[in-house]
C-alpha cells in the first residue's frame, strides 16, 4: 500500500522545486522555517518514489504487452489449425484426380501470399 498517490508526489515536487527556486528570497525575508537541505531532501525522496512508481507502471504495461502478443499468437495458431482442417475435409470429399489438383492449386496461392 502506497503512502502518497502518484499525483500527490508530483504536486509535492512541483512545490519543493518552486521552494528552491525562491529559496534566497524567502530565506532572506523570514518565510522560510525550513532551510534548503531540508527541502532538497524531501525533494529527492519523492522524485525517487516517483521514478519507483513509473517503473512498476511501465512493467505492468510490458506484462499486458507480452500478454496481448501471446493471444494473438494463439489466435492465429487456431486459425492456421482450423483453415488445415477445413481443407483436409473439403480434399476428403473429392476424388483423387481432382484433389490432387486442388492440392496443387492450394500451394500456388500459398506460394504467392508468401511472395
Amino acid at each position: 500500500m502506497d503512502l502518497i498517490s502518484e499525483d500527490e508526489a508530483r504536486t509535492k515536487l512541483a512545490d519543493c522545486n518552486i521552494l528552491l527556486k525562491y529559496m534566497a528570497f524567502l530565506q532572506n525575508n523570514g518565510f522560510s522555517d525550513c532551510g534548503k537541505g531540508q527541502i532538497l531532501g524531501q525533494a529527492s525522496l519523492l522524485q525517487e518514489y516517483l521514478t519507483k512508481v513509473e517503473g512498476q507502471n511501465r512493467s505492468k504495461s510490458l506484462e499486458k504487452e507480452k500478454q496481448k502478443q501471446a493471444e494473438t499468437q494463439m489466435n492465429i495458431i487456431n486459425n492456421i489449425d482450423h483453415e488445415t482442417n477445413r481443407k483436409n475435409t473439403t480434399n476428403a470429399h473429392k476424388p483423387g484426380l481432382l484433389r490432387e489438383v486442388g492440392n496443387i492449386i492450394d500451394r500456388a496461392k500459398e506460394i504467392k501470399i508468401l511472395e
